[in-house]
């Protein structure tokens, strides 16, 4: 129920307040005053819009920029605040942006619900609304908004009554459901040509699995075939085997000879260098030698030991004649700088001493100089033979240490030879014991030989090789028995070698024929892994459409249900409104027992001017049978523009009806067309149909003593106001 409506900047209404009551609440005033404005800002505030205008600017009051509805409304005994606005923003000419809130009304204060500022959209507000409520749009446009002069329209047909009546959703879901079938059986079109696939590939597995049998009985073949040769030793490997022993034993006895040749070589070497020695001198050649030389170092160390004493003495004597010219020779500088004659300017003859100032005697000066030189003199000639005294003594040192040098290189040239002499003695006899030491071993490595012939030759046999090798020959014949030995085996190896040719052969043939097997194996393997994916991928795919032919097939059953309960729906929902229809235009005529001429064209109303009153539930159009008739006929078409408002009208009520207990119902001039007695009795009734609890209806009429409240609006200069509200019957009212 609406309790009141507040316009701000909306059409004519500038800031207007409406309060309304329950029951019926008559709007009236003159022509084109804003009465179904009112209706406007009530639509507008539910739905954020108006039916027939295209944009919000439509509705703005002329130079505003911009307009707000508010509504307080009570559902279920909760009141609830909604207000909406549109707000040109500045400098803008097109643009308006819309805002709303939604606030529950508590004794306690207010607390918001919705609201644009909280990112909230309109359609929440609606659904939220239509929770609070139960009206939907088509629902408000259908029932509960009656608008001037389209009230009986819906005598015709409204398809908007399958969407209000719960029709449409029957209807959808059958539409959605064939679509949904369709739709599933095209995208399984393809399931045969994915089925016999299938069926090739299984058929292509099933060889490829017979093939990959046979390869695999193949390949085991020749596999055991190859394990049975590769089982049998290689004949190459065992002739070395039984050959080894008997090449160490060969290579023993080779280096036994070549050692004992070596041997040979080293003891003539020896005896040559000892002949040498031999021919140089023998041991008491070198014994006197060494004392000769010995004698002569003794005499020269005495010489060289008297030529450095006489060195030593010679060398104090020049260093006293040293010092002695050294002091001459100062004296004879010091004296010589004294100055010969007075100075310039001084009384006297004689030159004074420019340290103290002493008098020189010159004279005097002169011959001490004179004498320090001939001593000076004396000095320098017996450093002269001084010298060459200390040279000849140097002289004779040299030559006793170049003699002493030369008896050295002497004594180490006999001690040479002497050790020369022995070293060949000691090296002849080591290089014999060699010699026999080489012998002894060439002997052994002659057994050990025999023995290992003697034993190749008996695992010779044990391969199959009736061979007899030489095993018989001395060790002086080493060279010729070796030739022989190395001669028979390599006749055995080229033998050996070629059957391991053949045998390699046969090998290769058969790991040529495993690889090619293999290879066979690997790409019929790996087709039928690709085909097995492929089959499980085309498994799926066709599950997947088998699954989705299953749904089409349910779809299309359930949708058949639907259309089958769309039809029951519509049968149902027809019968029940026109037996609604027909007695709620009893009630609005008076038709249960109340005389007159509602209809206004003299017929009598009685028990209802109708015998009967059907809907059609595939348009929805009415018809209705006269009692004047007596048979069918459509009520758009039937008498008189009253006779169809009252029609239209029951049949609008009759929807509100159905659907529920509506909060309100908007009527735009429901009377017009009807006198003033049946338009007061009309009015009366409206209020005590009890289809709703509140109705708000327009009206430009007299209403007589009809009982609701009356509010009054009028026009002052281009704006509408509310002039008063007053409730009938009651002296007086407010303003």
């Amino acid at each position: 129920m609406i309790l009141s409506l507040r316009l701000k900047n909306f059409r004519r209404y500038r800031d207007a307040t409406l309060e309304f009551t329950k029951g019926v609440n008559f709007i009236e005033g003159a022509n084109n005053v804003g009465k179904t404005t009112l209706l406007y800002a009530i639509e507008y505030a539910l739905f954020g819009r108006v039916d027939g205008y295209k944009t919000i600017s439509g509705l703005m009051h002329p130079g505003t920029k911009a307009m707000g509805v508010e509504l307080i409304f009570e559902s279920r005994g909760v009141r609830y605040r909604l207000q909406r606005a549109h707000i040109r923003p500045p400098r803008s000419r097109t643009t308006i942006n819309g805002h709303f809130k939604l606030k529950q009304v508590n004794p306690e204060g207010e607390k918001y619900l919705m609201s644009s500022d909280f990112d909230d959209t309109d359609d929440k507000l609606l659904m939220r609304l239509q929770e609070l409520t139960g009206l939907t749009r088509r629902l408000f446009a259908v029932a509960v908004n009656m608008k001037q002069g389209t009230i009986a329209d819906i005598l015709n047909g409204s398809p908007q009554l399958d969407i209000v009546l719960g029709v449409t959703a029957a209807v959808m879901a059958e539409e959605e459901l064939r679509a949904m079938a369709l739709e599933l059986e095209k995208e399984a079109a393809a399931l045969p040509v994915l089925q016999e696939r299938r069926k090739t590939m299984n058929a292509e597995l099933e060889q490829i699995a017979l093939r990959l049998s046979a390869i695999g009985r193949e390949r085991s073949e020749a596999g055991e075939l190859l394990a049975r040769m590769g089982a049998a030793a290689d004949p190459r490997a065992a002739l070395e085997a039984v050959l080894s022993p008997l090449g160490a034993a060969m290579d023993r006895l080779r280096g036994a000879a070549a050692g004992l040749g070596e041997a040979d070589r080293r003891l003539a070497e020896e005896r040559s260098r000892q002949e040498a020695a031999l021919a140089r001198g023998d041991m008491a050649s070198v014994e006197a030698g060494l004392a000769e030389i010995a004698q002569a170092r003794g005499r020269q160390q005495a010489q060289a030991g008297e030529a450095q004493e006489e060195l030593r003495a010679l060398d104090q004597q020049r260093s006293g004649l040293d010092q002695q010219r050294g002091d001459l020779s100062g004296r004879i500088a010091r004296r010589s700088a004294l100055p010969t004659a007075a100075a310039d300017g001084e009384a006297g003859g004689d030159p004074t001493c420019e340290a103290c100032g002493a008098p020189i005697d010159a004279a005097h000066n002169a011959r001490e100089i004179a004498m320090w030189q001939e001593e000076l003199a004396g000095l320098e000639a017996q450093l002269g033979a001084l010298l060459e005294r200390r040279q000849a003594e140097s002289a004779r040192l040299e030559e006793a240490r170049r003699r002493m040098q030369e008896g050295q290189l002497a004594e180490d040239a006999l001690r040479r030879q002497g050790a020369a002499l022995l070293s060949a003695e000691a090296l002849v006899a080591t290089r014999q014991a060699d010699r026999a030491g080489a012998a002894a071993g060439l002997a052994a490595a002659a057994e050990q030989l025999t023995a290992a012939a003697a034993a190749a030759t008996g695992g010779l046999y044990g391969l199959g090789m009736e061979v007899q090798l030489s095993g018989s020959h001395q060790a002086e014949q080493a060279e010729a028995w070796l030739g022989l030995l190395g001669s028979e085996i390599s006749g055995l190896r080229l033998r050996v070698a070629e059957e391991a040719g053949r045998r390699a052969a046969e090998r290769e043939a058969l790991v040529a024929l495993c690889g090619r097997l293999e290879g066979e194996e690997r790409g019929f393997t790996a087709r039928q892994a690709e085909l097995e994916r492929e089959v499980a991928a085309l498994n799926a795919q066709i599950t997947v459409l088998e699954r989705k032919v299953a749904r089409a097939e349910r779809f299309r059953r359930v949708g058949a249900g639907f259309k089958t309960y769309q039809l029951k729906v519509r049968s149902d929902a027809s019968q029940q409104l026109a037996v609604e229809t027909l007695a709620l235009h009893r009630q609005l005529t008076g038709g249960s027992g109340a005389a007159g001429d509602p209809a206004g064209d003299g017929t009598e109303a009685g028990e209802g001017e109708f015998t009967a009153l059907t809907i059609d539930p595939a348009r929805y159009s009415v018809e209705v049978v006269p009692k004047d008739i007596g048979e069918s006929v459509p009520a758009g078409l039937y008498e008189g523009g009253g006779h169809r408002l009252l029609l239209g009208l029951a049949f609008r009520l009759a929807v509100v009806r159905r659907v529920g207990s509506l909060p309100f119902v908007l009527l735009d001039e429901p009377t017009y067309g009807l006198d003033v007695a049946n338009r007061e009795q009309l009015l009366n009734r409206i209020a005590g149909l009890g289809v709703a609890d509140q109705f708000l209806l327009i009206t430009h009429q007299a209403m007589g003593e009809v009982q609701g409240r009356r509010i009054r609006v009028v026009r002052k200069g281009k704006e509408t106001v509310v002039e008063s509200t007053r409730d009938a019957g009651m002296a007086g009212g407010a303003a």
